[in-house]
């Protein structure tokens, strides 16, 4: 897609007659979901089985092992003596 047919589609877009956010209320609404985000706090149990960590299923977020995953990031924690 030509970069002035999407500034056209784009302008289109935010102009529009209809119950649109204004750019203030957008950005208010995301700073408040992200507010939200950052107060959330998961639990997660780690044990150590025979020497390795091993952390217990959750159903809060996915773990596998020594795995968690938070987002699109995979954490592995390893012990150390």
């Amino acid at each position: 897609m030509m970069r002035d047919h999407l500034d056209e589609q784009f302008e289109s877009y935010l102009t529009r007659d209809d119950d649109a956010l204004l750019g203030s209320q957008f950005f208010e609404t995301l700073a408040e979901i992200e507010r939200r985000r950052a107060q959330e706090t998961i639990e997660v149990t780690l044990r150590l089985i025979n020497g390795r960590a091993q952390f217990e299923p959750s159903d809060h977020i996915r773990t596998q092992g020594n795995a968690l995953w938070v987002g699109d990031k995979r954490i592995v924690v390893k012990m150390a003596e």
